[in-house]
């Protein structure tokens, strides 16, 4: 289940988003806290630990598809789909070190992930099809990392900045298929 916490908007058509969140280091300083503190005997469940997360693409529960940094390791990138309740991943990789900076892309049925370190260049974590709706919702999502979850059972995920870009010149294919109808409608009814 996609039972993580998230915050999604509705696209239609094509589009990228993007995601700067936090570098390898703030999330390994965070870890490293936590484990100094288990091994005084001070550990303190309450405090957050920096969480991480990504993006995330969601039609529906059975059909989704996310990119993210930091959730098995600090550094980390991965990204991963559900089609038709079946998981894959497709694609894995690493920011070796800098605030990272997620994006995902949607062209037709044909999707893109992407990753990059701060002034870094974009580095492919996996492309595949998908046959999603016209219309999904995009946005971010937040995690625990797996390893430290024993140690926090809540985390403070911080980004810096969501960006949604839509093509500008180039009409969505669905608006494309509505004005030829309504151009034939109109040569119909002259």
């Amino acid at each position: 289940a996609l039972n993580f916490p998230r915050l999604l908007y509705p696209v239609e058509g094509d589009f990228a988003i993007e995601l700067d969140m936090a570098s390898r280091e703030e999330i390994e300083e965070g870890q490293q806290q936590r484990l100094e503190e288990l091994r005084s005997d001070q550990l303190d469940r309450t405090k957050s630990l920096p969480g991480v997360g990504g993006l995330l693409i969601l039609d529906d529960d059975k059909n989704a598809m996310r990119l993210g940094a930091h959730v098995q390791q600090p550094g980390e990138i991965f990204s991963n789909s559900r089609i038709r309740g079946q998981h894959k991943i497709f694609g894995r990789g690493r920011i070796p070190s800098g605030k990272v900076t997620l994006r995902l892309e949607r062209q037709g049925n044909c999707f893109r992930a992407l990753a990059r370190s701060e002034n870094g260049y974009w580095m492919l974590c996996g492309e595949g099809e998908a046959d999603l709706a016209w219309r999904v919702r995009v946005g971010l999502c937040a995690e625990i990392p797996e390893d430290f979850y024993y140690l926090a059972r809540k985390g403070e995920t911080r980004f810096s900045a969501l960006r949604l870009y839509r093509p500008r010149k180039k009409l969505d294919h669905q608006l494309e298929k509505e004005i030829r109808m309504l151009e034939e409608l109109r040569q119909a009814i002259e």
